[in-house]
């Protein structure tokens, strides 16, 4: 590896390169906030001051019957203030910085281990675009977040420059906050024991207290609302056949599709990353330094989740970047020498002018273009390709209380922030349970006894997609369209 970057180089070439990167995984994830669960989570957040998001009982269906666990409250009470004074808007940037900030740190970090500038120009598109099909305005940006400066955590204490008692009050403050925003909190405890496995093998002492630190984490989590109960519901859908079967961001990847080519890519480099440490005994830590190890058990471990949930790929690349950064650094090095990039990266005053201008310009139009893409008016479009916006107007007079609505499991969120109340479902699969996600599945896919389970749940009003196989199922039944628009169709018994 290189030696540290000193600040009196200035601006040079890869530090203008990777400002470019960063300031485009900000374009790539300022999406409209118009995700499916986006409704639901606003909703959520402007009931905490009231008592209802924190009091357990689920206030949106008319089906749920398990206790409401509202696990991201916090998150959730931050995204209602911020679409009340900004609008979607507010919350798409605010996603989409939350995205920025977690690969800087993973560069930042990358730089900490002695891996070279132009080695991190190189990898950190690597590690996005595995993220790319998951990344738009909802919590889980912060799972992006909260894993990278975890990460950065670990190899800045073992490097010396995090002290014990700083590193303890950040491990402390860093569950309960992780713990009350986001339901991937069970990962802070599980990176810090495979930190303390990975430490045992190169038998350093320090594994006793990584050991210890994943204890105090799982401790410290219980601070939440609901106490230990949190636990189990956090790890229900990763758990659950039903949820992995039937929900798209929660399938396992298709390996013959072209949208797994990414964690395909990750995973190679990965593994000849770790291949080549093995080659080279790289494991011992240098003087300052961290061990080479770390990280590589980790690949194993977001390995297993990515492949088992299309939901984890997007930790993949965070959580493989070191040894994604060592299987690249043989490449840059070659890169740099045939590209002559080694001479752009000289201390010449004058090139970093020309970097700092072209830099600013681009900066501009990936700015103008990210607003584009989150502006009011791009808000309005983007909720009317995916939802039934045009019946909102007849969802309002038609459907009442007192009618049994049976509704795309998608729409649930659009439906709960609009008000049209209960639903059948949403993306609270957790809350649902097995069973309600079987019982949905069978009746939008037709399958035997469809109509009985239809019938039985004594259901009034049906809202589904235009193109949705029950749709047309139900017209030939006898059911009536109330009204359509150009996305979505409300039906009710004759």
């Amino acid at each position: 590896m290189n030696g540290r970057f000193r600040s009196r180089q200035g601006f040079t070439l890869a530090r203008f390169l990777i400002v470019l990167e960063l300031a485009l995984i900000f374009f790539f994830c300022a999406r409209p906030a118009n995700d499916y669960d986006y409704g639901w989570h606003v909703v959520n957040g402007w009931h905490v001051a009231d008592g209802l998001t924190l009091s357990g009982r689920d206030i949106y269906s008319w089906t749920a019957t398990n206790l409401w666990v509202a696990h991201e409250w916090a998150t959730e009470a931050a995204m209602g203030f911020l679409h009340k004074t900004l609008g979607p808007s507010g919350n798409s940037i605010a996603a989409a910085a939350i995205g920025c900030v977690a690969y800087g740190i993973v560069a930042a970090n990358l730089r900490a281990r002695r891996v070279s500038m132009s080695a991190i120009v190189m990898t950190l598109p690597i590690v996005f675009v595995g993220a790319m099909r998951s990344v738009g305005v909802r919590p889980l940006m912060l799972e992006l977040l909260f894993l990278s400066v975890l990460i950065a955590s670990i190899d800045s204490y073992l490097s010396g420059r995090l002290g014990r008692r700083a590193a303890l009050g950040l491990l402390v403050g860093g569950a309960i906050v992780w713990v009350n925003t986001h339901g991937s909190f069970p990962l802070l405890p599980v990176v810090l024991g495979i930190t303390a496995v990975e430490l045992l093998v190169v038998r350093d002492h320090r594994w006793r207290s990584f050991l210890a630190a994943a204890v105090v984490a799982g401790v410290a989590a219980v601070a939440n609302p609901w106490g230990i109960r949190i636990f189990e519901f956090a790890t229900q859908s990763i758990s659950s056949a039903p949820t992995l079967a039937y929900i798209d961001e929660w399938k396992r990847p298709r390996l013959d599709e072209w949208l797994a080519l990414p964690i395909l890519i990750q995973v190679a480099l990965a593994g000849l990353g770790i291949g080549l440490m093995w080659r080279n005994r790289a494991f011992a830590a240098e003087k300052g330094g961290v061990p080479a190890i770390v990280g590589s058990l980790r690949v194993v471990a977001f390995g297993y989740l990515a492949f088992a949930s299309g939901r984890h790929v997007m930790l993949f690349g965070i959580a493989s970047a070191a040894m994604i950064a060592a299987a690249v650094q043989p490449l840059s090095v070659w890169m740099s020498r045939v590209l002559g990039l080694s001479r752009l990266n000289s201390p010449d005053s004058s090139r970093h002018i020309v970097n700092v201008v072209v830099a600013a310009s681009l900066l501009a139009m990936i700015a103008r273009g990210s607003w584009l893409q989150v502006s009011p008016a791009a808000q309005q479009r983007a909720m009317e390709r995916r939802y039934p916006t045009g019946l909102l107007p007849t969802l309002r007079t038609e459907v009442s209380a007192r009618d049994r609505l049976f509704n795309e499991y998608s729409w649930g969120g659009f439906l709960i922030f609009y008000d049209v109340l209960p639903v059948f479902i949403d993306g609270r699969s957790e809350l649902y349970g097995n069973d309600q996600l079987r019982r949905y599945a069978s009746i939008i896919h037709l399958d035997e006894g469809w109509e009985r389970k239809l019938d039985s749940l004594e259901i009034t009003k049906v809202l589904m997609p235009r193109s949705a196989p029950l749709t047309s199922a139900l017209v030939r039944k006898g059911w009536s369209p109330i009204a359509g628009d150009s996305t979505g169709v409300l039906l009710g018994r004759r």
